[in-house]
């Protein structure tokens, strides 16, 4: 692979001299742009850069390359040049046209979403490439490359399918701002000298991680990672190294990160044992350029999960052991204890019926005693057991006094 300076504006499939000027060798043409790359304003690629798929996917990464490959249709909206014209006839140049294209795309809304949030003024510089994978980019005084300066980005409002009509599409309109730069100071990268064609650039895919539930002491996290295009489909194949955890915003250092054998996309995070109440939160992160989005088998992706706050999982309710009947012969004292499951802290009767004269509950133990005065008869009686943090549905006991 060469070097920018080595292969631009130069056409590998021709043999022979080529003039300065006329037709002779062969010529590079730019054919219909139908690919953009937008750059972070001012951005410059150095001559001697090895223009690839790999510094790409890193430009990418690092938020100074956006994508925008694979438009399905494009539309010159160039301005004309205006001239005056004096008495005697002859045109003088008044004002020079601005380039200014439109590409249309036919994605899907993640996508639509994405490209609205690049509607702006003198943000960002543009690289375009054309249907058969040859890019236009602009130079500067020290043969150094750089996207085009544009002033009005616009991501229009989309397109509606009509019954019978065009599917839905939404475009992004681009005004080019410097006729030199445009007419005179540019390169042409041919693809026969890349070792990439458009298709293989990509921006970065969304991922909505998902958190499940974390109790104090854990040392597991289980995560959901899906496309957040359409939140269905797994996003497979990531390593330990691709996730940062953080503790109310301290790094947590990992031990393991394991994908589910049997369910793509689910993986299982060994931390440290967790605290009580932190918040909990997993992204995607390399360590490499420092930032959120990742590089898995070619793949650019980004996701944060929900946050999650530590907390002891609901308490179960108490559920009762105790006999549900009581025998009781009158004129003899006795006691029944109640009991029951998830560490009773009280306990209670509920409903109409109460004990019978002569009998009590102590609702602290759950002791119910009988004097010698119980009358006789029989006493069905509903019991609720209460604990730290929930309650039993009533239990029925039968108290026969005979």
């Amino acid at each position: 692979m060469s070097t920018l300076a080595q292969i631009a504006d130069k056409n590998p499939n021709c043999n022979g001299a080529s003039a300065d000027t006329g037709t002779l060798g062969c010529q590079i043409e730019f054919g219909t742009p139908l690919h953009a790359i937008a750059t972070r304003k001012g951005t410059v690629v150095p001559k001697d850069t090895l223009f690839d798929k790999v510094y790409i996917d890193t430009q990418v990464q690092l938020g100074i390359f956006i994508p925008l490959t694979e438009a399905d249709s494009f539309e010159e909206m160039s301005s004309e040049d205006s001239f005056n014209t004096n008495t005697r006839g002859v045109d003088r140049l008044s004002v020079l046209g601005l380039p200014k294209y439109k590409l249309t795309y036919q994605q899907g809304h993640q996508f639509y979403k994405q490209i609205a949030r690049l509607t702006s003024f003198k943000s960002m510089d543009f690289i375009f490439g054309d249907d058969s994978g040859n890019w236009k980019l602009a130079v500067n005084a020290d043969g150094d490359f750089t996207g085009f300066s544009v002033g009005q980005v616009t991501a229009m409002m989309g397109k509606t399918k009509v019954q019978g009509g065009d599917p839905e599409s939404k475009s992004i309109v681009v005004q080019m701002l410097d006729r030199d730069q445009w007419d005179k100071n540019y390169a042409i990268l041919g693809r026969a000298s890349l070792t990439f064609s458009p298709g293989d650039i990509d921006g970065i895919n969304g991922i909505e991680i998902t958190l499940g539930p974390i109790t104090p002491g854990a040392t597991t996290l289980s995560i959901n990672a899906a496309l957040a295009s359409d939140r269905i489909t797994p996003v497979s194949g990531l390593v330990l190294a691709d996730f940062l955890t953080t503790a109310d915003g301290a790094k947590v250092v990992a031990t393991a990160a394991v994908e589910d054998s049997a369910v793509d996309g689910k993986y299982t995070i060994t931390v440290p044992a967790m605290v009580a109440a932190k918040k909990i939160v997993v992204s995607t992160y390399d360590d490499t350029t420092k930032t959120l989005a990742i590089l898995s088998a070619g793949i650019l992706f980004r996701g944060t999960s929900n946050t999650v706050i530590t907390a002891d999982p609901p308490v179960p309710a108490p559920v009762m052991t105790s006999p549900n009947t009581i025998a009781v012969t009158s004129g003899v004292a006795r006691t029944f204890q109640i009991t029951g499951t998830n560490s009773p802290t009280s306990f209670g009767i509920t409903g109409s019926n109460a004990l019978p004269s002569g009998a009590s509950i102590n609702t602290a133990t759950g002791l119910i005693s009988f004097t010698t005065g119980t009358i006789v008869g029989v006493y069905p009686i509903q019991i609720v057991i209460f604990n730290s943090g929930n309650f039993s549905s009533p239990q029925t006991i039968t108290i026969t006094v005979s």
